[in-house]
């Protein structure tokens, strides 16, 4: 058993002023959204840009100004980005524009292509944890350092966040992430039990990620309340996930035999924490 060391980041994408606009250019063809475990692929400006087909086309996109927000962001923008794609039907983002703002009362802008192709999942940088969406060795895409344990998965939990500009009232959606450039995977020689155990670790990360959003609904905590202790809160989480990552190493690695019992474990316990699959806290 290799003993791989998981780099925590956290991205609070605050609700903003901008909005997205999508042209759609098919009119004839309504694509249906796409499902939240289904893959979706982003081409960003520092990226190599591939040649899509223009049949595979099907919107323009572009972000717009409302006023004064938060922040403006080109992360903000991104999220904001996808959503609209996916709501469009699109399962791949080309963005051919980002503009940086002017002055401090504007925001970032971006533009881009909303594509539906057959293999969105070629173009895949990140995805959030779903019952329905199991990493496979295709998700680790990273190159593997020399010397490296046999695979890692970076993981790394992620807000989003909506204000309602009516009542001020804050949404706010927490998201464990598996990035796949960022993971790699070497075939060992027991490689299906490698790959269950490192989606057991995704499965452990979901499961504190609940926890934590349980804990701050119970204790009715204010959004001021959390933004002071966010950092804290994230420190016990981690601590928790890693705690119960060891005990499941340890013991793997004295008998992989175990495996099917760490699987029925975490099953149960994302089971018992139903009500927090959303991960979504109101303040």
């Amino acid at each position: 058993m290799h003993y791989r060391l998981f780099i925590f980041l956290t991205t609070l994408l605050l609700g903003c002023s901008p909005s997205i606009s999508v042209k759609n250019i098919t009119p004839h063809i309504l694509y249906p959204p796409l499902q939240a475990y289904d893959s979706f692929g982003i081409i960003e400006i520092y990226d190599d840009r591939p040649t899509l087909p223009e049949e595979n086309l099907i919107g323009i996109l572009t972000s717009k100004n409302k006023g004064i927000g938060k922040d403006c962001s080109y992360k903000v923008l991104r999220q904001l980005a996808m959503e609209e794609a996916k709501q469009a039907g699109g399962n791949c983002l080309i963005i051919t524009e980002s503009r940086f703002p002017v002055n401090p009362l504007d925001c970032h802008k971006i533009e881009g292509l909303i594509y539906r192709i057959p293999n969105p999942g070629k173009y895949e940088k990140e995805f959030n944890w779903h019952p329905q969406r199991r990493l496979t060795i295709s998700d680790f895409k990273g190159s593997h350092p020399e010397g490296a344990s046999t695979s890692f998965g970076h993981l790394s939990i992620a807000y989003t966040q909506k204000v309602n500009v009516w009542n001020g009232r804050i949404t706010l959606k927490v998201h464990s992430v598996f990035h796949s450039a960022l993971s790699y995977f070497s075939p060992p020689e027991f490689e299906q039990e490698y790959l269950a155990i490192e989606q057991l670790s995704f499965d452990l990360y979901e499961l504190s990620a609940r926890k934590m959003v349980k804990d701050i609904s119970q204790n009715k905590m204010t959004y001021n309340e959390f933004m002071e202790y966010n950092q804290k809160l994230e420190s016990e989480f981690l601590k928790e996930f890693l705690s119960k990552r060891e005990e499941m190493y340890a013991e793997l690695s004295e008998d992989i035999n175990l495996l099917p019992k760490w699987e029925s474990w975490v099953s149960q316990e994302l089971a018992s924490l139903s009500a927090y699959t959303e991960k979504i806290i109101q303040f």
